[in-house]
């Protein structure tokens, strides 16, 4: 019988070849797992609005995240037992439709980053605040336009108009003092009132309305029902006063005239925040869309003698007045900055 011989292989050689054996296995398990990187869209029903901002998301994905395979899902049907399975993996990521979407998957305390959409900023700030402490990444766009381009729009449609009303709400009032700064900056006056529970905007506008002013519709629906926002436009006509709205529905309801983010504007600017997140690029706080148009309701419009406005036109006089500030603001820093040095010479 014969023996085998011994062969002597040194140990660098060894360390090598296990080397080259365990990189081949690494590569291969992470080839395997690149190849099962998923983008999780969950929503909760969709509205006729979800399906076209759904429809157009789904477009832009295909062109931003082409590694990723793209799964959409009702949260109604699933447990947050089978959410929380379907997320497991630190490749996923996922976008969330609506609020109630959101919530859910929060409920599921997986630590897979979440981009929101449609939801507002009062609700979206305290869930992503909320979840934070217990390991949860959320960012994303909130619903609603800024209260800063609501006061823009109100100067493109009558600059003549210096006073502005607002009623804030259990969530919004912890606004108000950035909404008195901004009002401030646009050299507004700002008049306001804080709602207790079951009380009437109604009577708050009736009470704060000035000849010369807007009310500044707000994105809390408790203050702003369209129960509330149909008395609240009995008011506008009595007193003559047009409201100012940050979404679509505002001006379909109430607002003479809204700024609001198209939908497949949304779709696109959706698609770029994804595309950042599942990279795994450093989570930015949510904030509102760049891009943004103008929407007046022509019956409200007509009642109110401004049927004379036209919405491309008070959308690029918003977007030059913001300009215009963000070149005064730069003229100023340089002017700072060039007198702190002259200072530091003297």
């Amino acid at each position: 019988m014969k023996t085998l011989k011994k062969i002597y292989i040194p140990h660098k050689l060894t360390c090598l070849i296990i080397g080259v054996f365990v990189g081949a296995c690494c590569s291969t398990a992470t080839l395997a797992i690149e190849k099962n990187k998923s983008l999780f869209v969950f929503h909760s029903g969709l509205k006729p609005s979800d399906s076209t901002y759904l429809t157009s998301l789904l477009v832009e994905l295909k062109h931003n995240i082409s590694d990723r395979k793209i799964k959409t899902a009702d949260i109604n049907e699933l447990s947050i037992a089978q959410l929380k399975k379907q997320l497991e993996g630190s490749n996923n990521c996922a976008l969330t439709i609506g609020q109630p979407a959101l919530e859910k998957i929060l409920a599921t305390r997986n630590k897979t980053p979440i981009f929101s959409t449609l939801v507002s900023r009062t609700n979206l700030d305290n869930l992503t605040n909320r979840y934070f402490r217990l390991g949860s990444r959320v960012t994303g766009i909130y619903q609603e336009q800024s209260f800063k381009r609501q006061l823009l729009l109100g100067r493109a449609i009558n600059s003549d108009n210096k006073n502005i009303v607002v009623i804030l709400g259990r969530k919004t009032r912890y606004f108000l003092d950035e909404y008195r700064t901004i009002s401030q900056q646009q050299s507004l006056k700002l008049s306001f009132d804080i709602l207790k529970h079951q009380e009437s905007p109604q009577q708050s506008f009736t009470r704060l309305a000035e000849d010369d002013g807007f009310l500044i519709i707000l994105n809390e629906e408790q203050q702003y029902s369209q129960q509330d926002l149909q008395s609240l436009l009995i008011t506008s006509y009595k007193k003559h006063i047009p409201m100012i709205g940050s979404k679509t529905s505002d001006s379909k309801s109430a607002a003479l005239a809204s700024i609001y983010t198209p939908l497949k504007r949304l779709a696109k600017d959706t698609a770029t925040g994804l595309q950042e997140m599942c990279d795994g690029k450093k989570l930015s706080k949510a904030k509102y869309s760049e891009h943004f148009a103008v929407l007046i309701n022509p019956q409200i419009a007509a009642y109110l003698d401004y049927g004379h406005l036209d919405e491309k036109k008070l959308a690029k006089a918003v977007y030059a007045l913001e300009q215009a500030e963000q070149k005064s603001a730069t003229v100023k820093s340089i002017s700072e900055n060039s007198n702190s040095e002259n200072n530091s010479y003297e």
